[in-house]
Order: structure tokens, then C-alpha cells, then sequence
């Protein structure tokens, strides 16, 4: 190979690892937004604006019953995996193409830069659970170990953390330390799940309006009334919309997972996950609903069907 032949080689080397774009787009590892312009069978196609266009895997962006999560439109964040034949690779999450341990080097255990993007970003990185030990259980990301405490393992109290082991899970990288020796790296797997909760409330939310029907199940009794799920957002029904009487107890026309029709009376989105959208519902409303939606479809005999009266008289007699 000729020495401008192997110049242009390196040059072309260069250009990858900068982003493929002289380095003026998106470099291997930065943290990107786009536009979701195209949802195929194996793909989902991402516009990032200045003419680029980047693909992330359609197994990334499945929810637990295999639906995909997203829609042409919808703005999704991500992080750039490579550059290959002029398309730049997304993912939504690190450690998910994240080759095996790299061992001890020099006293020091080597990790994945993989780590610190996820550490820096927030974006959840995948981690396979190995074993528990005091306070918490061991997880192997990206080739290191880690630490998850027994109170981030997952959104309720975890009372036998074995169920997990041998799972691989995503969690979020809350604290990242590197020097001598093993690296100090902590995870919360509640800080993905409260999330991607977050993340399924807002679409539920997005598609409500004040007026809609909607079915839910109740996942808390109070006092003042009921805390509804209604597909990943909790609505609040309160007592004076039950249509009960004033002395009545809310444990008396509800139980904790019943399955229940409801009307939005108010909605109040918010951005802020820590200030969850304010839902009223009404059970009495839907009822008012359903009777004025009967009257609407029930149909008055007309005179002409009555007959004569010697016809009527006939009818009374048989």
C-alpha cells in the first residue's frame, strides 16, 4: 500500500471515529434528539435535523407486550452506537452491544467508556444481576462490576432479591468513580422504572381530553375517595363523584382492583416528573352519559303501528 493510498486510509479512519462527518455531526457516544420519521419491521428511522438520519433496532423501543413504544413524530433521545455506511446507529441504552469483562491491567480493572456516557447522560445501560450480598446485589455492566441497593432494585419492597439473579435488567448509573483498584460504580434500577413510567404516563396523558370515557382499575381507597390506574397514570375519583349519599364510605361501592368506567372531568399535564398530571374522574357523570346516549337511541313506536281500536281491544282480550 502506497504511502498517500495509507493516508487517505487513516484520514478515512479518522472520519468514523469523529462521526463520519469531519467531525461538524453527532460523534460515537454523544447523546442525540431527533424526530421519529419512519417505523419498519426491523428499524425505526430518526431524523436529527441538518439533512442526518439515524436508526435505532425496533427490539430497543418495545414495550413489555411487544408494541412498539413510539410513532412517526414522537421526539426520541438516544445515544450514537457507530457510523457505517454513511448511517449513523442509534441506541437507547448502553451496554446492549457491550463486548465481555476486560479484566485487570496494571492493578486497575479497565471499563468500558460505555460507563461514563451512561453516568453522563442518564440513559439507562443494561446489567446482568450475578448475586446478592449485603444491601444489595453484585451486577455485571459492560464487563465491571457494580452495586445496586436492595431500595433501587425495583419500584415496590424487594423481600427475596435471588428471583433476580441471572436477569438482565436496565438501570441507571447514580454514582461513577475511577482510580486505583475496581472502580466505585452504584446503580438504581428505580430510577429507570420510575422513568420509563414517567415516559408512559405522558403518552397516556397526551392522547386524554376532558369529556372521554375511560375504563380503569382502582389501585388505592382513601377517605376523600379512589386513586384510578388508567393505562399507566393514576386519575383521582373523588367521594362526591361516586354518586353515593353524603355518610356513605367509599369501601362501600369499591374494592382494590376493581375494574371500573370513569369520565375526565379536568386535566392538568405537567412536564415536571416529580409533579405527576392532575386527573379528575366521575363515576356519577358516565351514568348521565349512558342514560342521555339510551334516550338518544331509543325509539318511540310510531301511531301507524297501533292499529285500530278494535285491534288494541283484541290484543287485551288474548
Amino acid at each position: 500500500m502506497s504511502n498517500e493510498t495509507s493516508g487517505f486510509a487513516g484520514m478515512f479512519e479518522a472520519l468514523e471515529r469523529e462521526g463520519g462527518r469531519g467531525g461538524r455531526g453527532p460523534r460515537v457516544g454523544d447523546e442525540v434528539s431527533g424526530t421519529v420519521v419512519k417505523v419498519a419491521s426491523d428499524a425505526v428511522y430518526v431524523d436529527l435535523g441538518g439533512k442526518a438520519e439515524g436508526l435505532i433496532e425496533r427490539s430497543e423501543l418495545l414495550d413489555p407486550e411487544g408494541n412498539v413504544r413510539v410513532a412517526v413524530g414522537d421526539r426520541v433521545r438516544a445515544f450514537v452506537l457507530s457510523h457505517r455506511n454513511g448511517v449513523t446507529n442509534l441506541g437507547t441504552r448502553f451496554g446492549a452491544r457491550s463486548a465481555g469483562g476486560k479484566g485487570a491491567k496494571g492493578g486497575a480493572e479497565e471499563v468500558s467508556p460505555e460507563i461514563g456516557r451512561a453516568f453522563e447522560s442518564g440513559l439507562p445501560i443494561l446489567g446482568r444481576v450475578k448475586a446478592v450480598n449485603k444491601g444489595g446485589v453484585e451486577v455485571e455492566v459492560a464487563g465491571a462490576h457494580a452495586f445496586c441497593p436492595i431500595s433501587q432494585l425495583d419500584l415496590q419492597r424487594v423481600e427475596d432479591a435471588t428471583v433476580y439473579v441471572g436477569r438482565e435488567l436496565e438501570f441507571v448509573v447514580t454514582k461513577f468513580e475511577t482510580g486505583s483498584g475496581r472502580p466505585n460504580i452504584v446503580l438504581s434500577r428505580r430510577t429507570a422504572l420510575e422513568a420509563e413510567r414517567a415516559q408512559r404516563a405522558a403518552e397516556v396523558v397526551s392522547k386524554l381530553e376532558v369529556g372521554a370515557v375511560v375504563k380503569g382499575q382502582v389501585t388505592r381507597l382513601q377517605l376523600f375517595g379512589a386513586f384510578v390506574d388508567i393505562g399507566g397514570v393514576e386519575g383521582l375519583l373523588h367521594k362526591s363523584e361516586l354518586g353515593i349519599s353524603r355518610n356513605a364510605r367509599v369501601e362501600q361501592v369499591l374494592q382494590v382492583g376493581q375494574e371500573i368506567e370513569a369520565i375526565v372531568t379536568k386535566l392538568e399535564p405537567s412536564d415536571d416528573p416529580k409533579k405527576p398530571s392532575r386527573i379528575s374522574l366521575s363515576m356519577k357523570e358516565v351514568a348521565a352519559v349512558r342514560e342521555s346516549e339510551d334516550a338518544k337511541s331509543y325509539k318511540r313506536p310510531s301511531s301507524g303501528n297501533l292499529g285500530t281500536l278494535g285491534d288494541l281491544f283484541g290484543k287485551l282480550k288474548r
